[in-house]
């Protein structure tokens, strides 16, 4: 991160800050890993190292390298990794989206399970802006396996249950969950595992419908080079249907329509006869309950790399041609004279193509002659949108950037209503009842055993 100098020493030493901002990619390992984030890190070179907010917005950039619709690539200068992560994180995690949550069977009589097929449904992408949804109320995203746990057998009561001391804290374990008991869908058809409200609202929900049977009629399919097949016989994310709650036709329609990201993706085969109706519940979720919220299919940074030479520039052509051959992501390149071939020397004409693989210093002392490195605070972002948000892989980052935004202002929020004393004072507190609560425990462990040993005793004798 940017750091501010006393009017004692406005920079460091050329090796020191070499350590401070470079990576060095050694022949056997990487060197100079180490952050310093700490103000005082330089305190004896009288430097200080303390973050400065001015120095940070007037070093921050943000190039754009490559940018279409679904993949964009640019680069983020004067950032630490923290930062750089936390986008990364966002993006993958808490950017919304919206996805297939609930699968409502009416027929399926394919060879395809229902719980399967189910899976696949959701993990197709939709295209819909989630700006106009609210998080549905009456799904719970976050549902775990306990939530249909079976409830507890009440104790015994009966004369042939025998009740003593010793079995006044355990409970009667609950029988083993079956997968009627998580899913009773699965088990009984004719009990509903969901059941979709009876109202929908059209900002919370959209709905598609799935609805295929397989005829014994020859027809060309276009997601197989127009191959003659029965017609049906294979089930795409195209065959699913938008089904418009309210006024959704008005508000998405053209090119806003809402749909499948992909309409190829092959859900099931069918035989003829065999037949699938399903009604899909779509709502709005993030990244961090399940993959298929995540707006993005990767979101990756990396260090620029830096290549140089040490000493004089290789100017041997033969020596050029051998380093040439050595890097197989082609960084080299041979710059030439037009005035004379003999001078001639070797420059690193695409860096950004290096991915430090080192195989140009493994042999022959070339790690003497070349200098790979990265640099700490330059990051060159890869992120590569699945196509369910309009606006594509950019404004998935912005709305990572707001969110980071959000994130920040609740933490100052939180410092300012608990002030560093307090806080110290309530963690104390509630340290010391925590102590408590263990010494209770232990005395009344202790008088248990004692009183389980006294029986025993009895019994001996």
């Amino acid at each position: 991160m940017t750091s501010k100098a006393t009017s004692a020493t406005k920079s460091l030493p050329p090796q020191v800050e070499d350590m401070r901002t470079r990576v060095r990619v050694g022949k056997y390992a990487p060197t100079q890993t180490t952050t310093f984030a700490y103000h005082s890190s330089f305190a004896n070179l009288n430097y200080d190292n303390s973050f400065s907010l001015e120095d940070f917005q007037n070093n921050l950039q943000i190039n754009v390298l490559r940018r279409d619709e679904n993949d964009l690539v640019f680069e983020m200068i004067g950032i630490d990794a923290p930062v750089a992560n936390a986008f990364r994180r966002i993006m993958l995690s808490e950017v919304p989206s919206m996805a297939i949550e609930k699968v409502v069977y009416i027929t399926n009589t394919s060879i395809i399970q229902d719980e399967v097929l189910a899976h696949r449904i959701g993990l197709v992408p939709i295209r819909a802006e989630p700006d106009f949804f609210y998080f549905a109320r009456d799904i719970n995203q976050n549902e775990d396996i306990s939530a249909f746990a079976p409830p507890q057998e009440p104790k015994h009561n009966n004369s042939n249950h025998h009740s003593n001391d010793d079995d006044d804290d355990e409970d009667i374990q609950p029988p083993i969950p079956t997968m009627a008991t998580y899913a009773p869908s699965l088990a009984n058809k004719s009990t509903p595992f969901w059941q979709p409200p009876e109202e929908l609202l059209d900002n919370e929900y959209i709905l598609f419908e799935l609805n295929v049977t397989c005829e014994k009629t020859l027809v060309p399919n276009p997601h197989n080079n127009n191959k003659l097949e029965y017609k049906h016989s294979k089930v795409y994310s195209g065959d699913l249907k938008w089904i418009p709650i309210g006024n959704q036709s008005e508000n998405f329609n053209g090119e806003n329509a809402i749909r499948p990201v992909f309409d190829d993706i092959l859900l099931a085969k069918l035989n003829p006869g065999q037949s699938i109706h399903v009604q899909c519940y779509c709502v709005k979720g993030i990244g961090r309950s399940h993959a298929k919220w995540q707006p993005v299919a990767t979101a990756s940074y990396r260090l620029l790399p830096e290549i140089t030479f040490k000493g004089e520039p290789i100017t041997d052509i033969e020596q050029a041609k051998e380093l040439i051959q050595k890097c197989p992501m082609n960084v080299f390149d041979i710059e030439e004279n037009p005035q004379t071939e003999f001078d001639s020397k070797v420059r690193v004409a695409r860096p950004l193509n290096c991915t430090m693989c080192r195989e140009c210093i493994r042999e022959d002392d070339w790690d003497k002659r070349i200098q790979l490195s990265k640099v700490k605070d330059h990051f060159i972002f890869s992120i590569e949108s699945v196509g369910s948000i309009p606006g594509g892989p950019a404004e998935i980052f912005r709305r990572a950037l707001k969110i980071f935004w959000q994130k920040c202002e609740a933490h100052l929020l939180n410092i300012r209503q608990n002030p560093i004393g307090s806080r110290q004072q309530t963690s104390s507190s509630t340290s010391m009842q925590d102590e408590d609560n263990d010494v209770e425990m232990s005395e009344q462990q202790s008088k248990k055993k004692n009183k389980k040993d006294k029986k025993k005793k009895k019994v001996l004798q």
